[in-house]
């Protein structure tokens, strides 16, 4: 996807007024959203740590005096630098590094230096954008995983509200994100990855797709069955045991009692290998 932004000057400044004089003081909350950040690049850290930002009103946006601070996630340790002129179209995005202006690669729009500090590895940081007393937008990133960004689920135009809630972030995938240099993965100034890639007969193992091991007759073997139990009552102690005979994936396995008028139990996403694996080699189905 190409992005448009205009930079008049490719540096940033090192402070800001109170918003009500500067371009930017016509930004409402949420019109920037925090869409993506790089903190932990395969190797050194210097020079080579982004995040994004989206236009997310129907304008122009003229950031000119938007104060951006960085911190941990406890709002500790702040490190703030402020924007001279530029303009960011609607729906588009802009990447900024911790690189000099001069120094930028291509996928990074705007260098800020060293002005906000290294980005965390561990734990959590937060990126604030602000214009005078008003917060546009706030985000907070963690779960990091080096060489992959941290990217807000891009199944849904980008919202300021639903970034704040962690269970809308992920991980990039290097299925499906840019290897924007190498071992380095992410979306930078385009559209993220959907958290939930579903492909059809297909599982996601954290790196790599492959297809479903579904289990044959013979794979799964029922071991043991506790049909009446005395601690506790049926509802809370009946179970049954079943062996795995080989690898296999027991994501869409569907569990039922033979003549049962009731619908069968179907097993979510769950990997499972067999006897003298890394893995137990057997699974306990408990009836709930």
């Amino acid at each position: 996807m190409k992005h448009v932004v205009t930079l008049a000057v490719m540096t940033l400044a090192a402070c800001g007024d109170d918003g009500s004089t500067t371009p930017c003081g016509t930004l409402l909350p949420g019109d920037l959203v925090v869409t993506e950040v790089f903190s932990d690049p395969s190797g050194a850290d210097d020079g080579r740590e982004w995040f994004e930002i989206y236009n997310a009103s129907d304008h122009a946006a003229a950031l000119e005096g938007l104060t951006i601070t960085h911190s941990r996630g406890d709002g500790q340790m702040r490190r703030a630098t402020t924007l001279e002129e530029v303009t960011l179209a609607p729906g588009e995005y802009l990447v900024l590094g911790n690189v000099a202006a001069e120094l930028r690669p291509t996928w990074v729009d705007v260098g800020y230096g060293a002005k906000l500090g290294d980005f965390y590895n561990s734990g959590a940081g937060r990126l604030a954008l602000a214009c005078g007393g008003t917060e546009i937008d706030a985000a907070t990133y963690g779960n990091v995983r080096a060489g992959l960004s941290r990217q807000l689920d891009g199944g849904h135009t980008p919202d300021y509200t639903v970034n704040d809630d962690q269970a809308q972030w992920c991980s990039a995938s290097k299925v499906m994100a840019n290897e924007f240099s190498p071992g380095n993965y992410g979306t930078p100034g385009a559209a993220n990855e959907d958290c939930e890639i579903i492909v059809p007969g297909m599982c996601d193992d954290g790196e790599s797709l492959r297809p479903v091991m579904a289990p044959g007759p013979g794979d799964l073997v029922i071991t043991e069955v506790m049909p009446n139990p005395s601690a506790v009552a049926d509802a809370m102690g009946e179970w049954f045991e079943v062996q795995a005979m080989r690898d296999i994936d027991l994501n869409g396995l569907s569990v039922d009692r033979v003549g049962d008028s009731t619908a069968a139990e179907t097993i979510d996403s769950r990997p499972h290998r067999r006897r003298g694996h890394d893995r137990l080699p057997r699974v306990q189905l408990q009836r709930r």
